[in-house]
């Protein structure tokens, strides 16, 4: 009996991984210069940054999907018989969202191109979720005091509260990143935090347990309403993060954030006393790099033992931090007696 319950928990913490995620898809119909559905076409989704390739046929009603694709922009390739190849570059999948394509293709010789600039995506046919990503771009260029990427989720509609910070005051304050903010009206520590499609999300108090700065951030998706019912442990809505990987080529960033007193404001104060010294001094640094993996050939058989473009890569971040800060006060305490 013992031996079926925990077979049973394992089965539903199995389907509990499987089924949130932050993947994305590309859905749509291929039809020609007349409207008419074309089933039979070849459809090419590939990854402009690994250059990993999926491959699909279009239906009898000239509909293809492609799922499980990570959020990252992708070229799409269409081929079909009696018609030009018609390719669509740079089509963005954004985090735990299907992106709807329709493609026309031109009557003429297969051995012609024809490249079509993707519009942006205004309504998702593919789903009702209400939804609003932050793009790499945001991440890299906003400045953000507190280095996490959750303050940037106070930027959303329907999202408020306080994103919180991985460091504590010097009090009796709790470092608890995003357990108070509010999401679609939510309570504080009711909203859901994934990272790569796994719940990060603490048990004991609802805060992220694992902390992004923008450098190791894809981007992040906020889920407010309509979400698919594989988001359904939430009381408000989701937080969907995800974080970089490697690609083709080679990238990395080398930064030092620094905090000093000498250059530090005072602290706000009301009143006619004055401001006390602002104490704080506080150093980030963040190393962070990706690319394919090489294994070199010490031989003369080749340049490589083992060349990963295209097929397998990495992506590595170091980012120690050093804090120190101290307040001053004044308080009345019993006697002994």
């Amino acid at each position: 009996m013992r031996l079926a319950k925990l077979v049973m928990i394992s089965a539903f913490f199995a389907l509990t991984i499987i089924g949130q995620t932050n993947k994305g898809g590309i859905s749509g119909t291929v039809t020609d210069s007349k409207g008419g559905v074309i089933p039979g076409a070849t459809v090419v989704v590939t990854n402009a940054g690994t250059g990993v390739s999926q491959t699909v046929i279009t239906s009898s009603e000239g509909s293809f999907t492609v799922r499980s694709l990570d959020p990252v922009a992708y070229n799409i390739v269409v081929t079909a018989k009696n018609f030009k190849k018609t390719s669509l570059p740079n089509v963005k999948v954004d985090t735990a969202t299907n992106q709807s394509v329709n493609i026309t293709l031109e009557a003429g010789d297969i051995g012609e191109t024809v490249t079509i600039v993707a519009d942006e995506l205004t309504v998702n046919a593919e789903s009702g979720t209400t939804s609003q990503t932050i793009t790499e771009r945001q991440l890299r260029d906003l400045p953000l005091n507190n280095r996490s990427v959750l303050d940037l989720a106070m930027t959303m509609p329907n999202v408020a509260g306080d994103a919180g910070s991985e460091d504590p005051e010097v009090t009796s304050g709790q470092p608890v990143p995003g357990f108070n903010l509010s999401v679609n009206g939510g309570r504080p520590g009711s909203t859901a935090i994934l990272a790569d499609g796994v719940n990060n999300t603490g048990v004991g108090i609802a805060r992220a347990v694992v902390s992004f700065t923008p450098e190791t951030v894809q981007e992040f998706t906020v889920q407010t309403s309509a979400y698919s019912a594989e988001f359904g442990t939430t009381g408000g809505g989701v937080i969907n993060v995800t974080t970089k990987s490697g690609t083709n080529l080679f990238n990395g960033t080398a930064l030092v954030y620094h905090r000093n007193p000498v250059t530090n404001a005072a602290p706000w104060r009301q009143g006619t006393a004055p401001r006390p010294d602002n104490n704080l001094r506080y150093t980030q640094a963040s190393l962070s790099f990706g690319g394919p993996i090489f294994l070199p050939a010490f031989n003369e058989g080749g340049p490589y033992l083992y060349d990963g473009r295209n097929k397998s890569f990495f992506f590595f971040a170091y980012e120690p931090r050093w804090r120190k800060d101290f307040i001053s006060g004044s308080g009345l305490l019993p006697t002994a007696a």
